[in-house]
């Protein structure tokens, strides 16, 4: 299995931290440490790679799978914020000739 991605890890584990706040019980009761560590090497995309990760319980699945997938594209970086033209800038000059017809 890959290594796992530690912002992912951290990520997925605050987030059961608040779920078990909030529903008042233990986090592993949530999904065990196992499980959060094999999301973190896979890196799952969709619902189709999570429900193929070890252990994972269809109840999971159909509780937690989206906030999941989030957490772990926002995490990973695969989900990137997006841009309008004025965050590019523009650094160079079109000349409307190439250096191949300068020489």
């Amino acid at each position: 299995m890959a290594q796992r991605n530690e912002p992912v890890y951290e990520a997925l584990r605050q987030w059961r931290q608040a779920q078990a706040v909030d529903l008042r019980i233990p986090p592993f009761q949530i999904i065990p440490n196992t499980v959060l560590n094999d999301i973190a090497c896979m890196l799952p995309q969709d619902g189709g790679a999570l429900s193929r990760v070890p252990d994972i319980e269809p109840a999971t699945l159909a509780e937690h799978g989206a906030a999941i997938l989030q957490i772990v594209k926002q995490s990973a970086g695969t989900v990137q914020p997006q841009r309008s033209l004025a965050q590019y800038s523009y650094t160079g000059r079109h000349t409307g000739v190439n250096s191949a017809s300068q020489q």
